[in-house]
């Protein structure tokens, strides 16, 4: 059989049972601190029994209970990584990979018309007269020695035409969610360069979209990146901001 051991493989804890794997943990503790969902979490810290757990969580909405199961799932499946073959994931990583599927899984059961092919590709709309479309969008590269992250940034006209494209690398990153808030706040500060009155800036990340269309501080680990980027995006008087499919636009995906 697999021998296990009964000390926790992160924070060597003298013991190791379910209530510290998922809650107790100082990995733990900051990959819920990330989630989002921390309120809901702490019911869970002190030893209270997976019942009420269960029964918590089917009083809260599916959007919560889907967050919570997304990122439990992970973190045990991060502990397993760490015990059997010594390659553990950062916080960031295990919270932003949790909320990437959660979103995937949100969008592969949109309700849909009887009418409409399932696989439907979603089309690049053009701005509107006079305006310029920045696109951005950012990737994980798990090929580079230290890990790293690419940027892009592609704007078209009214017409479709490519006016201006921007792609960057940067080494030593491997957290998505900051990657997507850095190619949005390069958007319009690239996009202030070609002086256009009109601009319209568009992503497929929904937290980051989110983030750059509220006025309410962000005290996350994104907070001074959010507040730059919502500087840059008055500076430049942006007129619209908007979440689209990644498969919005090919050209782009290619970039990053």
């Amino acid at each position: 059989g697999v021998v296990v051991p009964t000390t926790c493989a992160h924070c060597s804890s003298d013991w190791e049972d379910l209530n510290h794997s998922l809650f107790e943990c100082q990995l733990t503790q900051e990959v819920w601190r990330l989630s989002g969902i921390g309120g809901l979490v702490d019911q869970f810290k002190q030893p209270c029994g997976w019942l009420r757990v269960r029964e918590t969580i089917a009083k809260v909405g599916n959007d919560e209970g889907e967050r919570f199961a997304v990122h439990a799932w992970l973190i045990w499946c991060n502990r397993n990584l760490l015990i059997f073959e010594g390659k553990g994931r950062s916080p960031e990583i295990i919270s932003g990979s949790a909320i990437n599927l959660q979103e995937a899984f949100k969008m592969a059961n949109l309700p849909r018309s009887p009418n409409v092919d399932r696989a439907e590709v979603v089309r690049w709309q053009l701005p509107t007269p006079s305006s310029l479309k920045a696109n951005f969008d950012a990737a994980v590269f798990k090929e580079m020695a230290c890990g790293g992250v690419g940027v892009g940034v592609v704007i078209h006209d009214s017409k479709g035409r490519f006016v201006a494209g921007l792609a960057e690398r940067i080494q030593g990153m491997t957290n998505p969610e900051i990657a997507e808030m850095i190619a949005a706040r390069r958007a319009p500060e690239f996009g202030a360069k070609l002086n256009n009155s009109g601009f319209i800036l568009e992503g497929d990340a929904r937290r980051v979209i989110s983030a750059c269309l509220t006025d309410e501080d962000d005290l996350s680990d994104l907070g001074s990146l959010v507040m730059d980027t919502c500087c840059w995006i008055k500076h430049l008087q942006v007129s619209e901001i908007n979440w689209t499919k990644r498969d919005g636009n090919p050209l782009l995906c290619a970039i990053s």
